[in-house]
């Protein structure tokens, strides 16, 4: 799920779906599916991806505009983010982030390794593999096998990183964590966590600010919740073992 422009988009077994924040359809069409990352450019083009084909359709019309297949064995795209005339794929199945063009040509990727330490890159156990861009044109990847949240420049190299395994609140729990996070208006980060699927709220050094959803808040055995947030902070969870989005405000101090 993505927010833009006071839109959200949706994608979930076939279907591709756009609506407004009050829940009104703009339009729901049959895709090639099923989905596995979604994202809205700033040319009003919706991005959807299905393990290894991306497949962009006109935000406004609702129709296919293009689509390309990424042609690597065991491609498993998980995320979607989009800088200028660039789009980013995580692509779980190769823990590597590939870099296009918005027309599908292919200019580079990187695995999180750094050359000069020989240090681990991308480990990713289960298809929960997160990227997204900052304010600031930062690129964060979601290294879901050893809990972090980490910062790279866009030719690979690691930056900064937060993060940690732990059963106290602040840490994430078991494997392939954070399952989903998005970066919010404010910097802050919101996360939403595999197997006790919980949201919580970070700020941008990595200090838990606050639970935003508790376990008791969803179905037993519910899939981790897709994030995305808007201008006003808010954050739109996709609830899929109940079919809904749910959305989260700050309450004034």
């Amino acid at each position: 799920m993505h927010y833009h422009a006071g839109h959200l988009a949706t994608a979930y077994n076939k279907h591709l779906q756009l609506i407004d924040t009050s829940g009104r359809e703009i339009f729901s069409i049959p895709v090639i599916g099923p989905a596995t990352a979604i994202q809205i450019s700033s040319r009003n083009e919706i991005f959807l991806a299905s393990r290894d084909r991306i497949e962009v359709f006109s935000a406004s019309a609702g129709s296919m505009i293009r689509q390309w297949e990424i042609n690597y064995s065991s491609t498993y795209i998980t995320g979607l983010a989009i800088k200028d005339s660039l789009l980013f794929l995580a692509d779980a199945g190769n823990t590597a982030v590939r870099i296009y063009t918005l027309d599908g040509k292919e200019v580079g990727h990187f695995d999180g390794k750094n050359q000069t330490d020989n240090k681990h890159g991308f480990i990713i156990p289960s298809a929960y593999f997160d990227i997204t861009f900052d304010a600031d044109g930062e690129l964060w990847a979601a290294n879901t096998g050893i809990q972090t949240i980490e910062n790279y420049s866009i030719d690979g190299t690691l930056r900064a990183f937060w993060g940690k395994s732990g059963y106290d609140i602040g840490g994430f729990i078991g494997c392939c964590n954070p399952a989903h996070f998005c970066i919010m208006a404010n910097g802050n980060f919101a996360t939403c966590e595999k197997g006790v699927v919980r949201i919580k709220e970070y700020l941008p050094s990595g200090e838990l600010r606050g639970v935003v959803a508790t376990p008791e808040v969803f179905d037993v055995d519910s899939e981790p919740a897709d994030l995305t947030s808007d201008e006003s902070n808010a954050i739109y969870a996709l609830d899929i073992s109940r079919n809904m989005i749910r959305k989260f405000e700050h309450v004034p101090e």
